[in-house]
């Protein structure tokens, strides 16, 4: 092992361990998580074998080559150390599979032709999951002619494209890439996709987008849909659900009657399962709470004017501010009568007076009543006692004063 010679003073025991320890941590973080298929790299050679040269790619997983393609005349022409260009063209195998070219390699030999070389390719690209790049030259029963380095494949048609493929002549010419889905018979039966491609793409841009997603974060979004229950929102190719019941403190009974499909709006992730691939949206938790307004203008025995909203068996909902409401029991309607349904008295729309009856600020809800209150008469039968009082005493002070008049008279 070599000795690293250093005029450094030496490290008390433990600062070794913490030294090694922040190395470790700056070396994983130069280095990147994951490269692209097609990336370009930069590589290092770390070891050779009888069929592969092994990469440095300055990622945690290494590169791997075939060796072949560093032969010249049966000659390697790199060693361990060396430094090369390689383009990542596949992942197998704990490997990110690498080539020095990215499409299919020179005509080495004489004589062979560049159908053979085109084959070879194909048959390197199935055996290591590769894309390569076709073009569609002929329109067939139930496919295409792809042409791939002068060699023709065949593409079925349900696999041009993502969507159903109403229109084949529009693909005529085109160059696409493709994925390898079956190569048989020592290449005479070649079957190519390009939408097994398109959909490895998608679904690697949507993890990519997935893995941006964080809770409590504030997108803007662009409504794809709405329902009764709530409205689908786009935020940056993923959606997420909007709750009816997270659209506004106010009551929402149905999100079709206030959100509209293309409408663009902030939202909030208030629940986030990215197994699942499901997202909770909010606007209300961005919002100022009006109850916290409105407690301050509440108090017992206070009448306010407020509109009925909604009827339930047991009573009716009055919305004494917008997003605030308190309920009048069926008992508390004002009813001279038994009713059976607050509908008897009111309907949902009606404006009508209410009193306060009583507010629980931690369940938040408030108790209203319509009946008028019942007057205060303690002060009118005291005063009613106090002057039949002094009636039955003046007339009892008449009646005497007569009798002894008449004594004297007598």
């Amino acid at each position: 092992m070599a000795k690293i010679i250093s005029d450094q003073k030496p490290q008390e025991p433990g600062q070794e361990e913490q030294s090694f320890s922040q190395m470790l941590e700056e070396s994983f973080g130069r280095q990147v998580e994951s490269l692209d298929i097609g990336a370009q790299v930069d590589a290092k050679v770390v070891a050779i074998n009888d069929e592969n040269v092994f990469l440095d790619l300055g990622t945690r997983v290494e590169g791997s080559v075939r060796k072949n393609q560093f032969m010249d005349k049966e000659k390697l022409t790199v060693s361990e150390g060396d430094s090369v260009n390689v383009f990542v063209v596949g992942k197998k195998g704990g490997f990110y599979i690498c080539s020095r070219y990215m499409g299919a390699p020179p005509i080495e030999k004489k004589g062979k032709t560049q159908q053979d070389t085109g084959q070879s390719f194909i048959q390197e690209s199935y055996e290591l999951g590769r894309p390569l790049q076709g073009k569609v030259v002929a329109v067939n029963k139930g496919g295409f002619d792809v042409e791939i380095k002068g060699q023709k494949v065949f593409c079925p048609i349900s696999q041009i494209d993502l969507k159903f493929c109403d229109k084949p002549d529009e693909h005529l010419e085109k160059s696409y890439t493709f994925m390898v889905s079956r190569y048989e018979e020592d290449g005479r039966n070649i079957v190519v996709s390009r939408r097994e491609y398109l959909q490895k793409e998608k679904d690697r841009q949507m993890a990519e987008i997935w893995s941006k997603i964080e809770l409590d974060e504030v997108y803007e979004g662009t409504i794809t849909n709405v329902a009764n229950y709530g409205a689908f929102v786009d935020i940056g190719g993923v959606e997420g659900l909007l709750h009816v019941s997270e659209i506004s403190f106010e009551k929402v009974n149905d999100a079709r009657d206030v959100l509209k499909p293309g409408q663009t709006l902030r939202v909030a992730v208030i629940d986030l399962d990215k197994e699942a691939r499901k997202i909770g949206l909010s606007v209300k938790i961005m919002l100022d709470d009006p109850w916290d307004a409105a407690v301050e203008k509440l108090s017992e025995g206070k009448e306010f004017q407020g509109k009925v909203v909604r009827l339930k068996q047991f009573g009716a909902f009055v919305e004494l501010f917008p997003g605030i409401d308190g309920l009048v029991h069926i008992s508390k309607l004002g009813s001279e009568k038994r009713i059976e349904h607050p509908k008897e008295v009111v309907k949902v729309g009606d404006i009508v007076k209410v009193r306060v009856l009583g507010i629980d600020e931690k369940t938040r809800r408030i108790s209203l009543t319509m009946e008028q209150e019942e007057d205060d008469y303690t002060k009118d039968m005291q005063r009613i006692r106090e002057e039949q009082d002094k009636s039955n005493q003046q007339s009892a002070g008449g009646f005497g004063g007569l009798l002894d008049e008449a004594l004297k008279n007598k």
